[in-house]
């Protein structure tokens, strides 16, 4: 007997994004790994910036695969590590890590606009000094929003974690949004990082419906919060989807009610379950290491279920399984069905 499994007249086909994950631009598996998975972008994971073989081999490849995957974007150094950075050679640095995102053919380059690693506190009262920090942040990302131009690359600012010195500073999409408005410059936005968010206590659903059109970019993963006392390094994981806590289902009711145009590109780390931060009992460590290969078909497979699984719910008429039923002789009613 073959059941009917068709769907109803009305139903809609399901919103499918294009997807995106992070790559080391040198590892020539890595391009194989994710075109054979299904994914059409790439986050070029560029780290050290000054080994400039592993830049020139990084340039290669992705010429060799441009036919076939799409570079998206990359993640500029971090470079703030001071309340009184020096402006001018910051403003250096930075353009320069630009110029040499540019053959890459990037269309977005995320940037933390807060300091890493968080100095000790200031001795001036905090307000104050965050006040004159951001200042001189609005004009070193004005700069570079307008050498970022030139090649056709909107900067996303990436979000923070909650950090105990200076709380959800530069954390949440108001906040964001607030800086984005203050740098003024067309090819601005704000860049979500769920694993970030969900770490500080941020839904990113509501990160995302709080930014709106000024979503420019995604860096999603999972993550298990922050909860039970664990530090922020022990729940800053880059998880696939699915793996951890967060809800993605009201992730991509976001995602839908933003209209958000761009693709969905993951950052991933595959060591994530087995680093040192977490958990702090290595004995509890998974016993498996994933490779990248698993780590990306995991992210692509998980993805996909949950736009399809979403779709559906809203889509296959309630009644439909019960018509079926019917139809082939089973009872729609639950309590018949469990007397057998």
């Amino acid at each position: 007997m073959k059941l009917d499994t068709t769907y109803g007249a009305a139903s809609q086909p399901p919103r499918v994004w294009d997807l995106g994950i992070n790559v080391e631009p040198w590892d020539e598996g890595a391009f194989e790994t994710v075109i054979a998975t299904g994914f059409r972008y790439v986050f070029i994971d560029l780290y050290p910036w000054d080994d400039e073989e592993k830049l020139r081999r990084g340039y290669a490849q992705v010429g060799r695969f441009r036919d076939r995957l799409i570079p998206w974007s990359i993640h500029l150094p971090f470079l703030l590590n001071s309340w009184d950075f020096d402006l001018d050679a910051l403003t250096r640095e930075y353009l320069a890590s630009i110029e040499k995102s540019a053959p890459f053919g990037v269309k977005r380059a995320a940037i933390h606009a807060r300091l890493w690693p968080i100095p000790e506190p200031p001795a001036a009262p905090l307000e104050s000094t965050i006040r004159r920090y951001e200042d001189r942040v609005v004009e070193l990302l004005a700069a570079c929003c307008r050498a970022a131009a030139a090649h056709g690359i909107t900067i996303g600012l990436e979000n923070d974690m909650w950090h105990e010195q200076v709380g959800m500073w530069l954390a949440t999409a108001p906040d964001l949004v607030r800086l984005v408005e203050r740098i003024g410059e067309p090819n601005v936005g704000v860049c979500l990082d769920a694993n970030h968010a969900s770490g500080s206590g941020v839904n990113p659903g509501r990160f995302i419906r709080e930014a709106g059109s000024r979503l420019v970019d995604t860096h999603l993963n999972d993550t298990f919060g922050y909860f039970q006392g664990r530090s922020i390094a022990e729940c800053d994981m880059h998880l696939p989807p699915g793996v951890g806590a967060i809800n993605w289902c009201e992730v991509l009711d976001a995602l839908h009610a933003i209209e958000y145009p761009n693709p969905v590109v993951f950052e991933v780390d595959p060591a994530a379950l087995v680093s040192e931060g977490w958990p702090s009992d290595q004995q509890n460590a998974y016993p498996y290491r994933m490779t990248y290969a698993e780590w990306v078909r995991l992210c692509y497979q998980n993805w996909r279920t949950m736009e399809l699984a979403r779709w559906a719910w809203d889509h296959v008429p309630k009644w439909q399984g019960a018509e079926m039923g019917k139809r082939h002789g089973l009872s729609a009613d639950p309590q018949a069905l469990a007397r057998g």
